[in-house]
C-alpha cells in the first residue's frame, strides 16, 4: 500500500513540474501576407513618379519631366534625355532599361506614371549601337545604318580607317559572320531613335 501512495505522489510531482506548452494558431496570413509584401517591396522593378518629380535609383538620377496620355514620358537619367511610347516598349536611357507599366491622369495637376526600371549589364563582347554611330571590334569598325520594325537590322563592317567594307541584314536573334566578325542582334529598337544590343568578336 505504501509503495502504491509513494508511486502517485511522484507521479503528481512529475506532473506538476512537466512545462505545458501551448502551440498557438498562426495564420496563413501572417505566413504568407506580410512576409511576401516585404520581399515584393525589396525586389519590385516598378517605381511611381508624379510629374515633375526626381527619385534616385539604381545610383542613377531620374526625373519625369512630362508624362502625356498616349502615353508618352519624357524623362532624364543622370542628364540624359529620353522619351518612352506605349506601355510595355522597353527603352534603353543611359545604361538602364526603362518602360511605361501604367500612367494615371485622374488629375491633371497631379498626373502619375508607373515606370518598370531595370540596370542594364553589358556581358563581355555586348555592344549598344546607334544608328550611324561606329564602334570598333578588333580593329574592325561596326556601323548601324538601320533598326527595323521588323527586328532586323543593317550593318556594315569595314577594316578600321578604311571606307571599304561588307554589308549584311541581321534578323532578331540571328548570328552571322561577316568580315571576319561573328555578330548577334540580340535586341534592336526603333520607336525613338534607332539602335540596338549586339554581340560581336573575332570569328
Amino acid at each position: 500500500m505504501k509503495k502504491i501512495i509513494l508511486a502517485l505522489i511522484l507521479l503528481l510531482i512529475t506532473g506538476c513540474s512537466t512545462e505545458t506548452v501551448i502551440l498557438e494558431e498562426i495564420s496563413d496570413n501572417l505566413i504568407t501576407g506580410e512576409v511576401v509584401a516585404e520581399f515584393i517591396e525589396d525586389t519590385a522593378l516598378d517605381y511611381d513618379f508624379i510629374e515633375g518629380e526626381t527619385k534616385i535609383i539604381l545610383g542613377k538620377t531620374i526625373t519625369v519631366s512630362d508624362i502625356q496620355q498616349k502615353p508618352e514620358v519624357t524623362l532624364l537619367i543622370d542628364g540624359v534625355s529620353g522619351k518612352l511610347l506605349e506601355t510595355k516598349n522597353q527603352e534603353i536611357i543611359n545604361y538602364i532599361k526603362i518602360s511605361i507599366n501604367k500612367v494615371d491622369l485622374s488629375d491633371i495637376n497631379n498626373k502619375k506614371v508607373t515606370l518598370k526600371i531595370e540596370e542594364l549589364n553589358l556581358e563581355n563582347n555586348e555592344y549598344i549601337i546607334t544608328q550611324n554611330q561606329k564602334i570598333n571590334v578588333e580593329n574592325k569598325d561596326i556601323i548601324l545604318t538601320e533598326s527595323k520594325s521588323s527586328g532586323k537590322i543593317y550593318i556594315t563592317v569595314y577594316d578600321k580607317g578604311t571606307i571599304k567594307g561588307d554589308e549584311t541584314i541581321i534578323a532578331s536573334g540571328e548570328t552571322v559572320e561577316i568580315y571576319g566578325l561573328t555578330i548577334t542582334n540580340i535586341e534592336n529598337y526603333y520607336r525613338n531613335s534607332q539602335y540596338a544590343l549586339i554581340f560581336a568578336q573575332e570569328s
